[in-house]
């Protein structure tokens, strides 16, 4: 056996190492074609720029509905702790006037629902100002027949739920983002 270049290897010596490295480049080859498969798979479901869009519209418009609910408990939070005194007499077939008095004169009372106690509405009517705590409001003397009926009774008295619409003055907290 004559010697191969100047390593010193006999040519049964360079057939074999040259047949290892080609099974190592065919592995290899194998193994980068695995590869490849997987990352265009992966690449095919990656999101696209209107994937992106989507997402990020549905954020803005999740932040604002946050934003928008803090806002709303917030003004519950502020109604449940206004107080106020309701006064009314009827006088059968004449509206019936109702008297609001607050506490806190910076409330403003826009409008009153009759309700029965499972939500139902009777009818209601718009708020005046007489004084920054002195509302009136008239409700029609039929539908507080009604309303008066639909009450839970205990005793002479029935027990009757209004709805009050009121808003507040600007002081940080009372307006919507």
């Amino acid at each position: 056996m004559t010697l191969f270049f100047p390593l010193g290897l006999s040519t049964d010596q360079i057939a074999w190492w040259g047949f290892v490295c080609a099974v190592v480049a065919a592995v290899c080859a194998v193994w980068s074609g695995i590869a490849s498969t997987a990352a265009a798979k992966y690449a095919k479901d990656a999101p696209t720029k209107e994937d992106l869009k989507r997402v990020e519209d549905h954020v803005a418009v999740t932040s604002h509905h946050l934003e928008h609910q803090s806002w709303r408990e917030e003004l519950n939070d502020g109604a449940s702790r206004v107080s106020i005194a309701v006064e009314g007499r009827d006088f059968q077939d004449e509206p019936l006037v109702v008297h609001l008095r607050l506490q806190d004169p910076s409330v403003r009372l826009i409008r009153i629902d009759m309700l029965s106690e499972s939500g139902t509405l009777y009818g209601g009517g718009s708020c005046d100002m007489k004084e920054p705590d002195h509302y009136i409001a008239e409700l029609d003397s039929r539908k507080v027949a009604n309303w008066f009926n639909a009450g839970e009774r205990k005793g002479n008295t029935s027990q009757l739920w209004l709805r009050v619409f009121m808003g507040f003055e600007e002081d940080g907290w009372g307006r919507c983002p």
